[in-house]
């Protein structure tokens, strides 16, 4: 790993998490970045020493990525799939965007455009392939980490993985606060317990918009703090909550001071 990697990688993003698990032992044989558009993940996360020795595998049913990707494939080895991860394998209906980024299998009257102000652009057909088909096609092996960011289709990708659930050690998703309760029952029932909640995104009325969870599989467990700090800095955390209190009382007498005063004065 980079020098210093993991004390500049900071505490809230997905990058920082990954970062811990490393500390921890982590490792994977297949980092599979599913919407993955030019790579990035994967070539950023490698470069900073988190995914060694790792295979990847990248997907996008978005052909002006290929350029892209044939590159990480052709320095960095691996694989790349020009299709639609989903639950069933053949031919599906991508709904277009006037980003492309923001395309996906959900169709135009479906809530997910209306919280991207209608901006569809009709639709194309793909490719669609499954996670458990290209394991087997192309004869992946776990541990895998898997990264969705599949625009309101995290469910079907995940539905289409079954099998490489049961040898994945990390899932990192893009969730929408409206699609988050059902990812969230899909991993749970396939074996994972969520980890973090990093890269929160609020909307203009201050409400939650998306973020990042990220699960850890069950049969990892014992890589979960179970205490809040170190026993060595119980004596910092009481002088923190005796300085939190004085620091409240002070404020509370400033205010009621300043009220009662007010009152006075009517």
């Amino acid at each position: 790993m980079q020098t210093n990697a993991l004390a500049n990688t900071p505490v809230g993003s997905f990058t920082g998490t990954l970062a811990g698990l490393f500390q921890k032992g982590v490792r994977y044989s297949t980092v599979i970045d599913v919407g993955c558009a030019d790579g990035h993940f994967y070539v950023h996360h490698y470069g900073l020493g988190l995914f060694p020795e790792s295979t990847p595998l990248n997907i996008d049913p978005n052909p002006i990525y290929e350029n892209s990707l044939k590159s990480i494939k052709e320095v960095m080895g691996g694989h790349y799939v020009i299709a639609a991860a989903s639950d069933s394998e053949g031919e599906i209906e991508l709904t277009m965007s006037t980003h492309p980024y923001w395309s996906s299998l959900r169709p135009h009257d479906d809530p997910y455009w209306e919280r991207l102000n209608h901006m569809d652009q009709g639709t194309t057909k793909v490719k669609a392939v499954t996670l458990d088909g290209l394991a087997a096609e192309l004869g992946l092996r776990g541990p895998y980490l898997i990264k969705l960011d599949a625009q309101g289709a995290e469910v079907q990708v995940l539905r289409g993985g079954r099998e490489m659930l049961a040898q994945t050690s990390v899932v990192i998703c893009e969730a929408d606060l409206d699609d988050f309760q059902e990812i969230n029952e899909t991993l749970v029932d396939a074996g994972f317990g969520l980890f973090d909640l990093t890269q929160p995104n609020w909307l203009a009325d201050r409400s939650l918009g998306w973020f990042y969870p990220i699960y850890l599989h069950r049969s990892l467990d014992h890589l979960r703090s179970r205490a809040f700090w170190d026993a060595a800095h119980n004596p910092a955390a009481i002088k923190a909550q005796v300085d939190r209190r004085a620091q409240m009382l002070k404020l509370l007498d400033e205010m009621l001071a300043q009220l009662r005063a007010a009152r006075k004065k009517r």
